[in-house]
């Protein structure tokens, strides 16, 4: 996605911001592992 291409077997509405859809995912998958990896957010209480 981040080089403007569809990814196999799916279709992201037009296309015609498939590259900004792919840096906003990249950027999504960036926090959600700093939250996995942050164990202060998973001590039970």
């Amino acid at each position: 996605m981040k080089a403007g291409k569809q990814p196999p077997n799916i279709k992201l509405g037009d296309g015609s911001n498939i590259q900004e859809l792919g840096d906003l995912l990249e950027k999504r998958v960036t926090i959600l592992e700093d939250w996995l990896s942050d164990d202060s957010l998973w001590k039970e209480r």
